[in-house]
């Protein structure tokens, strides 16, 4: 992974795309929202250009793309900021001026906007030391919840910067950690009862990235991470879990 994008970067991918057709039919919009975990003791950011590579627009300039962000703290509520780029035929009628290159414009504006609130987010240095709580589940189902209830088509997709270990009044993973079949069963019911989680998320992609510091934490983390692949499979999405190198990339 890189650890930021130039401006060099973004105008050349802009200059490759002005080389399509203008005018081109919107093939799949997407909406890709995105959670970062600071209470996790080894943080991950995403990589700045995969985020810009997901979106597809240098492939297809004509689509509606939308961007969420946000963060696991120790509380409840957390910013969440979102970006969104309206598709070419909204843009065309946006276009009052006539300017031939209204549209790389609003692509250049929309990236930059993505990459300045993902260069803005805070790492403690220690994650652990001041960990309180860690709302985990809540900030998962806030986010399912917004791309469920969004009706427009296209690729729904989630990203989870996440040791995901549950640290809250519902659950704490730190002191209970899910070792068997048994408390995996538990700990489920304990979050289906709060009613948070989507009933259903079919057409919704989640991935988990996390960075295994050691053995020990491997398995605490695969006890957990298996019931939220269970909660999540069964209601529809597709769940892809993925164990990564230590890299923060807003510097």
């Amino acid at each position: 992974m890189k650890t930021n994008i130039t401006c060099l970067t973004l105008l050349t991918a802009l200059l490759l795309a002005s080389c399509k057709p203008e005018g081109i039919i919107p093939e799949e919009s997407v909406h890709l929202r995105i959670i970062i975990d600071k209470t996790d003791p080894s943080t991950l950011l995403p990589d700045s250009i995969e985020v810009l590579s997901a979106l597809g627009l240098q492939d297809h300039r004509g689509n509606s793309a939308r961007v969420g962000l946000t963060v696991i703290t120790d509380m409840e509520l957390n910013p969440v900021e979102d970006f969104e780029l309206a598709d070419v035929e909204s843009s065309a009628r946006n276009n009052k001026s006539s300017d031939l290159h209204y549209r790389d414009k609003e692509i250049a504006n929309f990236y930059s906007q993505v990459l300045a609130a993902l260069r803005k987010i805070n790492v403690p240095t220690d994650s652990a030391q001041s960990l309180q709580f860690s709302e985990c589940f809540k900030t998962l189902c806030d986010q399912l919840s917004v791309l469920n209830d969004d009706t427009t088509k296209g690729r729904k997709v989630l990203w989870v910067f996440s040791d995901m270990m549950e640290k809250s009044l519902l659950y704490n993973a730190y002191t209970k950690p899910v070792t068997d079949t048994t408390q995996q069963k538990l700990v489920k019911k304990l979050f289906i009862k709060t009613n948070l989680l989507p009933k259903k998320l079919n057409g919704i992609s989640v991935y988990f990235f996390y960075y295994p510091e050691n053995r020990n934490w491997d398995i605490k983390f695969n006890g957990i991470i298996n019931i939220f692949l269970d909660l999540l499979e069964e209601r529809g999405a597709n769940v892809f879990i993925q164990a990564t190198n230590k890299v923060l990339n807003n510097e």
